[in-house]
């Protein structure tokens, strides 16, 4: 009979060499684990980075059409007065013009009407 439980020394290094290929396999599993771990911690960070962020735009979002609905409101008031401001406008130049025309009238009259004689011009003496 032969003994089985006796390996020849190839099985032996077989067997080593096998067993080392796994031990590094583990290792490497180990460490590619740890990066995993990491990266999904990194992930976590940044969903809830993002989170916060669309939270705050949809704020600043709100806040934002709040306060366009206040310059809508100021821009409409705005334009029902123009029709006013404008009517107004076209008053104070005509009348600026009113004014300017009759100071050039009274000044071109009086620079080319002919002198006044001298009994007119001063008053009479008495006395």
């Amino acid at each position: 009979m032969t003994d089985t439980t006796k390996q020849p020394a190839g099985a032996e290094l077989l067997i080593d060499y096998r067993l080392s290929q796994m031990e590094r396999a583990v290792t490497k599993l180990v460490e590619q684990n740890a990066t995993i771990i990491a990266m999904e911690q990194r992930h976590l960070e940044t969903r809830e980075a993002l989170e916060r962020a669309f939270k705050a735009i949809k704020d600043n979002d709100a806040k934002h059409q709040e306060a366009i609905r206040g310059v809508d409101t100021r821009v409409r008031n705005i334009e029902v007065e123009m029709q006013s401001l404008r009517m107004v406008r076209g008053w104070v130049i005509t009348g600026v013009l009113a004014v300017v025309a009759a100071s050039a009238t009274v000044v071109l009259k009086s620079v080319t009407a002919p002198p006044l004689p001298a009994a007119v011009t001063q008053p009479a003496r008495t006395g």
